[in-house]
């Protein structure tokens, strides 16, 4: 229970806590990365994102995050009938259900739908968070491909996100993932790597565990199959 508020916090209100920690500290964002130039020139390959376990190897975030392991896939037609029968009158706007292109699944239990928009790499987010609570911020982020890595963009509050395959990670020296980061074309004044630990950057993180990220989507995927009448967030 505690995860799934937690988890809540952070999708329902950490958007207007940000703004609101912005204005506290005279910062404006009108010079920072916008979703419009993150796309420009920048390509996104389905097929290279799924199946894949990516990890957040670089953050352009306010708030310090620790790393962790996102993996996509293609959702399945039994997902999508979840989100189309329980969330159709409940989501606004109204979503195109027949326009979601990823299912989502995380380390740390966030998991969700991307919903392709008009334009290539942009998507809605739709979290399974949504179940429990009825109700779902409009989420857009964008997606791009750079030299084999991912990247990531929150477009409503710029912030933005670089991820490596863990093999790839795990061969990647401190001046790689600075370079690395670099070609992703995203700024903002709070870049950091994953490498460091804390705010006092004093010390290099560990990577978490691989498993912890397959325990999650073996969970999802069994709640998937068994419940027919209901969608269970783990």
């Amino acid at each position: 229970m505690l995860l799934l508020v937690l988890l809540s916090v952070f999708l329902l209100q950490e958007i207007h806590g940000m703004e609101e920690e912005l204005r506290a500290q005279n910062i404006s964002t009108e010079n920072w990365t916008s979703c419009e130039t993150y796309l420009s020139n920048s390509s996104y390959d389905k097929i290279r994102v799924i199946d894949v376990d990516w990890i957040i190897f670089y953050f352009w975030s306010l708030h310090f995050e620790k790393s962790y392991h996102i993996r996509f896939s293609e959702p399945s037609n039994v997902l999508l009938d979840r989100f189309r029968i329980e969330l159709s009158e409940v989501i606004k706007p109204a979503v195109n259900w027949s326009d979601a292109e990823l299912f989502v699944e995380t380390s740390i239990d966030l998991s969700g739908l991307f919903i392709r928009t008009e334009t290539p790499g942009k998507f809605r987010f739709i979290p399974t968070l949504a179940f429990r609570y009825r109700s779902c911020p409009m989420l857009i982020f964008a997606m791009k491909m750079v030299d084999g890595l991912l990247g990531m963009m929150n477009c409503k509050q710029k912030v933005a996100y670089a991820l490596a395959p863990i093999q790839v990670l795990n061969k990647m020296t401190p001046e790689e993932i600075e370079s690395s980061a670099l070609k992703m074309n995203f700024w903002n004044p709070f870049a950091r790597s994953y490498l460091m630990k804390s705010k006092s950057f004093d010390a290099a993180a560990p990577l978490p565990p691989l498993e912890d990220v397959d325990d999650a989507e073996d969970d999802v995927q069994v709640e998937i199959d068994r419940e027919k009448n209901r969608f269970q967030i783990i």
